[in-house]
């Protein structure tokens, strides 16, 4: 998706939201990872590896399609 498709999008989001609505996004959006809890779930390493072993899964026909997976096929 590219920055023009995200913007437009953006701009009908924020205009469907009531005034209320966008500044409590713009507030959760402010503070998103400030917390001291806060921890990304992962790394931007880790990710790349998760892609990567599907990818290698997908090569070696170690997936299921969406049909065998609704129908709980093995």
């Amino acid at each position: 998706m590219n920055n023009a498709t995200v913007s437009i999008l953006r701009d009908y989001i924020v205009s469907a939201l009531s005034a209320e609505d966008r500044l409590w996004l713009a507030d959760e959006i402010r503070n998103y990872g400030q917390d001291d809890d806060f921890q990304m779930p992962y790394t931007n390493d880790e990710l790349v590896a998760r892609a990567m072993e599907g990818h290698r899964q997908i090569q070696n026909g170690q997936c299921r399609t969406n049909d065998e997976v609704k129908l709980g096929k093995a």
